[in-house]
C-alpha cells in the first residue's frame, strides 16, 4: 500500500494514505538547511520511539491516564514535523482516554503500532538520504 511521493514526502502512512512525513511542508515551515531538517528529523525519530516504548508500558499497566497524556505528547510533536497522520492518531488515542473508552483505547493502540512503524520506516529511508 506504501509508495514513494514526490515533493519530500515518503510513504504513505498505513491509516489514510497520505504521505507518512511530509518533508516539503516542513521545509518551508523551518527553511531547507538540510542540516536543520535532518537534525529535527533525527531528534523526533528517537523521541518518537521513546513515546512508544512508554505508551506499550502504560498500555500494558492499563493506565490510560498516562496513555492519553503520552499520546498527547506525540500527537504535538508528530504534527509539529508534518507526521500529520501519527499526530491525528494520537488525537483519537488521547480522546478516547479521555473517554474512558477501553475498546477505544485498544483499537487505538494496534492502530498506533502500525502507524508507528509507518512513520519510523520513512524517517529511516529520509534520514538515510540526508534529507
Amino acid at each position: 500500500m506504501a509508495q514513494d511521493r514526490p515533493g519530500g514526502a515518503d510513504k504513505t502512512t498505513a491509516t489514510q494514505g497520505v504521505p507518512a512525513v511530509d518533508v516539503a511542508v516542513l521545509k518551508a515551515l523551518i527553511g531547507d538547511d538540510p542540516a536543520t531538517v535532518h537534525g529535527l528529523l533525527f531528534d523526533y525519530r528517537a523521541s518518537a520511539r521513546q513515546f512508544a516504548i512508554a505508551l506499550r508500558a502504560a498500555h500494558a499497566a492499563d493506565d490510560v491516564r498516562q496513555i492519553g497524556a503520552i499520546a498527547h505528547q506525540l500527537k504535538s510533536s508528530s504534527r509539529a514535523v508534518e507526521a500529520l497522520s501519527l499526530g491525528d492518531l494520537c488525537a483519537e488515542l488521547e480522546n478516547a482516554c479521555r473517554t474512558r473508552a477501553g475498546e477505544a483505547v485498544s483499537r487505538g493502540m494496534a492502530r498506533f503500532e502500525i502507524e508507528h512503524r509507518v512513520v519510523d520506516d520513512g524517517l529511516g529511508r529520509l534520514l538515510a538520504r540526508a534529507v
